[in-house]
């Protein structure tokens, strides 16, 4: 699954050859949040997954974040939060995002 998140972001990476409108990532980004939200929370993504999605892909999530895609953010987050150590919690989620 980590793949398929791999492909949606390398789709609507500035610098894909595929320029998709500002709609469709906000959509692509809010079904990886989605995506990584209910594999959190099912325990089918564990600790390294979960910090892989931390460390390739949130920054480029939350750049430019709207309120629309926040509120999908803080679910996946929460739910990745059950597989990280404290002090990834702290760095990444925490200091990453609320900071």
């Amino acid at each position: 699954m980590l793949k398929v998140i791999q492909v949606i972001m390398d789709r609507i990476s500035p610098q894909s050859e595929h320029q998709e409108m500002e709609e469709v990532k906000e959509k692509a980004k809010i079904a990886i949040l989605v995506i990584v939200q209910k594999f959190a929370d099912a325990d089918v993504f564990e600790k390294e997954h979960c910090q892989i999605f931390l460390e390739s892909h949130l920054d480029d999530i939350q750049e430019g974040m709207i309120f629309k895609i926040k509120k999908f953010a803080m679910p996946a987050l929460i739910a990745v939060s059950k597989h990280l150590s404290h002090e990834v919690f702290i760095e990444k989620v925490f200091e990453g995002t609320f900071q």
